[in-house]
């Protein structure tokens, strides 16, 4: 097996990059769940804005999951040591995502008494087939990102393996599935298009940790016309078939690269949402959702009325979960469910 890049005892280093380009991609995602399509508050500047970050924004962070588990160097484990990754893996991505699923379905159940909710559920059986098979209507789809990246981990050991390290060919030819899985218009059903799909935005997150100097160098020295052809990019928004593709591909250098200035490090903000992405990712929607019942019952959401109601849902997704988890972490009886929202 070839082993590349950094030596590993900087393989677990805390990296502020890292942390701050977590914060910027969950302030993304939270940005993308405030109000869905066909929705009340879904004005014209929003929607625009929404589509073209769902062009780049998942990627983004399927990119950064890669180069964290190459950065622990999870991808050497294999026989007892992959049995413990998937032990692990398990406790960290899976429960999560089967707790926060009945969660939410329980409180779309809920709140669909005292009005409109996106995605309903009808009955808690319906909502959990809609959950397993994932159906269009599925109401835990905002956090699909823990199974695929659960899969991910389990799989990426034995092909790094297999392709005797060389991470070239390795995102080569997840490139070509990604590209296949887009112009086959493979099936959404059990999240197969987004297992096919997304894994060339792990693999890259892996080949750059194995690279970094190279990269490091590069991004640094490219950030300018590569922003500027990122958002040339973005900026078409998602008709083209591949534009999940080449904007997740140069949302890379341009994200990540804005991340290792000087600047972007010192950002308490980025700091703060990134310590605290996992709580946002797993509480924000519920958090939107409460605040949107709420506003909606005492004002409108359109017209003057509509950049307080988006900004009041921000605020909602992002210092709701922080709370949560602030409190979670703090009470005995529920304590060791804190391990999952750090």
């Amino acid at each position: 097996m070839v082993q590349e890049g950094p030596a590993p005892d900087r393989s677990r280093q805390r990296l502020l990059h890292i942390d701050v380009a977590k914060g910027l991609g969950m302030l993304l995602v939270v940005y993308g769940h405030l109000v869905q399509a066909n929705s009340p508050g879904e004005s014209a500047w929003y929607a625009t804005t929404r589509d073209i970050i769902y062009t780049f924004h998942m990627p983004f962070f399927l990119y950064l999951s890669g180069y964290v588990f190459f950065l622990t160097q999870a991808h050497l484990r294999l026989g007892k040591a992959w049995r413990s990754l998937v032990t692990s893996r398990a406790d960290r991505l899976l429960v999560p995502f089967a707790f926060f699923g009945i969660v939410i379905i329980l409180g779309k159940a809920a709140a669909a008494q005292f009005g409109e909710v996106h995605e309903g559920v009808g009955n808690v059986s319906t909502g959990l087939w809609r959950v397993l098979s994932n159906t269009p209507d599925n109401p835990n789809i905002s956090i699909w990102y823990l199974l695929v990246l659960f899969i991910y981990s389990l799989v990426t050991p034995f092909l790094f393996t297999r392709f005797r390290g060389r991470m070239a060919l390795l995102v080569g030819i997840a490139l070509v599935v990604s590209m296949a899985a887009e112009y086959f218009m493979v099936t959404e059903r059990f999240y197969l298009a987004r297992l096919l799909r997304y894994y060339v935005f792990f693999a890259v997150g892996g080949w750059a940790w194995l690279h970094w100097d190279w990269c490091v160098t590069r991004f640094k020295r490219w950030w300018l016309p590569l922003t500027l052809l990122f958002a040339a990019a973005a900026s078409q928004g998602p008709w083209h078939p591949f534009a999940l593709l080449y904007c997740g591909l140069l949302s890379i250098p341009a994200l990540h690269g804005a991340m290792l200035f000087p600047a972007a490090q010192r950002s308490r903000l980025l700091q703060i949402v990134g310590a605290n992405s996992m709580a946002i990712y797993l509480m924000n929607t519920i958090c939107i959702g409460v605040a949107k019942l709420i506003w909606l019952r005492l004002f409108p959401a359109d017209g003057a009325w509509n950049a307080p109601f988006l900004s009041v849902l921000m605020l909602a997704g992002i210092i709701g979960p922080i709370v949560a988890r602030a409190v979670i972490v703090r009470l005995p009886v529920v304590r060791r469910a804190g391990k999952y929202i750090a």
